[in-house]
């Protein structure tokens, strides 16, 4: 598909590049990606910057566990959005919502404001959303630029009817189809959802053994792992799909 947009998740200035190489049109990136991404840090964002020739979104999130902020975290956030829309970021990755799960409309409308030039997007907190296409009015009415959505499913294609829905509300250009795409489930996703963005990651565990020496130091420095993109099955997956 020639006009098809692949935004790849990185976690890293590793992942970047790799993604950068593979063929991706655009990197979202975060830390921690084993914990759904949270914000990265300023070194790696200026990193990757350096590394890569394509736009860089920066996932604005402090904290695991929801999107229902207290003040001190909500003027974090804002001051990070202002730090990487004024670093070169081209778009800033967000989602606000209140304890009924209904969007906060005066937190979003103030992290659109601090974005400046980098197109706002809403991240996947759109699908715990009470009332998305009421959301998705104030978004088109408000300057947000893209959504991420697996259609309120964990896997985008199991969501692809509704995906399909958000697009005919509010267009190919709004509307990223997000969530466990893969090869084998891409093509059914794009032909019933008619998304032109997909926004996906493609992941092997890696560990670090060097704290594991001292059985003393416990938990506190040592994991199951961590991620990494793998460059081969993405790069072949990006070829296969520009050839849908």
């Amino acid at each position: 598909m020639d006009n098809l947009k692949i935004e790849v998740c990185c976690s890293s200035v590793t992942d970047a590049v790799a993604a950068y190489r593979a063929g991706a049109d655009r990197i979202e990136l975060c830390c921690a990606i084993e914990n759904g991404g949270l914000t990265p840090s300023p070194g790696e964002f200026l990193e990757a910057a350096l590394k890569v020739d394509i736009p860089i979104v920066v996932l604005i999130r402090p904290r695991v566990s929801g999107f229902d902020y207290d003040s001190g975290d909500f003027r974090a956030m804002l001051r990070d959005a202002d730090y990487f829309a004024h670093n070169g970021a081209k778009g800033i990755a967000f989602g606000f919502l209140d304890r009924q799960g209904g969007l906060d409309r005066d937190k979003t409308l103030k992290m659109i404001e601090s974005c400046g030039d980098a197109d706002p997007v809403f991240h996947k907190a759109f699908d715990c959303l009470s009332d998305p296409f009421g959301a998705l009015e104030f978004f088109m009415a408000n300057g947000l630029r893209r959504v991420l959505t697996a259609g309120g499913c964990t896997e985008a294609v199991r969501g692809a009817g509704t995906i399909r829905a958000y697009v005919e509300k509010a267009g190919t250009d709004m509307i990223i189809a997000a969530g466990r795409i893969r090869p084998e489930n891409v093509s059914e996703l794009l032909s019933v959802s008619r998304a032109s963005q997909i926004h996906f990651a493609l992941n092997y565990s890696l560990r670090d053994m060097s704290a594991s020496f001292n059985e003393a130091l416990g938990d506190g420095f040592s994991s199951d792992g961590y991620a990494r993109t793998d460059f081969d099955a993405l790069s072949s997956f990006i070829k296969s799909l520009r050839t849908l």
